[in-house]
């Protein structure tokens, strides 16, 4: 088991706080690179990982989409995840701009969400220590995915609610959210993602 930080979406953050958001999603990384040889896309385990245990590559199928066990994955179950979020100091107290509270929950009137007015200086997430993180989750389940294989439920779990009233519409907002989050990684490509379900630790 490993502790690593997490950095999410302040739609996240706030869907963990709530509850509601028992899920996350990030490309697959090395990104595959496509072998002439077999005609499909490969990936290459990283170092770390083949010490572990892992074969050092993975093919895909015919359809492009991978079978990769957690082993060979960054995150793996059981692995204990720190969420890393800006946030300022008040005293000695720690205040989160995703929300504008405290680590016990407690909301403070003069930090509004997010700082839409940008009134004041927030420190980087990567900053935060992870003595001062507010969610720990554990890693439940990594799966490999193709973007374009995600089901409604797979959305909602990230999203921690339906965002449009069609599975269509729902799918082209988180799509769009996709694009502009991950360039190199474009969903028209269909890439290959990690899946991380998770449960947050009291």
């Amino acid at each position: 088991m490993s502790e690593l930080s997490i950095i999410l979406s302040t739609a996240q953050i706030r869907g963990v706080s709530e509850g509601a958001v028992a899920s996350f999603r990030r490309p697959l990384q090395p990104a595959p690179s496509f072998d002439e040889a077999s005609g499909r896309k490969r990936w290459i385990t990283p170092d770390a990982r083949r010490k572990a245990g892992a074969k050092a590559e993975y093919l895909a199928d015919r359809h492009g989409r991978f079978n990769i066990p957690p082993i060979a994955m960054r995150w793996q179950p059981g692995d204990v995840l720190w969420v890393s979020e800006p946030f300022l100091m008040v005293g000695k107290t720690v205040i989160f701009k995703a929300d504008g509270k405290d680590a016990t929950g407690k909301r403070w009137s003069d930090y509004k969400p997010e700082d839409p007015d940008g009134v004041h200086k927030w420190k980087k997430a990567m900053t935060l220590k992870q003595e001062q993180s507010r969610f720990r989750l554990r890693v439940i389940k990594c799966v490999s995915q193709n973007l374009l294989d995600c089901t409604t439920g797979n959305l909602i779990a990230e999203r921690g609610k339906r965002t449009a009233v069609s599975e269509k519409d729902m799918m082209n907002a988180y799509l769009t959210e996709w694009n502009d989050r991950y360039e190199k990684f474009p969903a028209e490509t269909n890439p290959a993602t990690v899946r991380v379900d998770f449960e947050v630790l009291k």
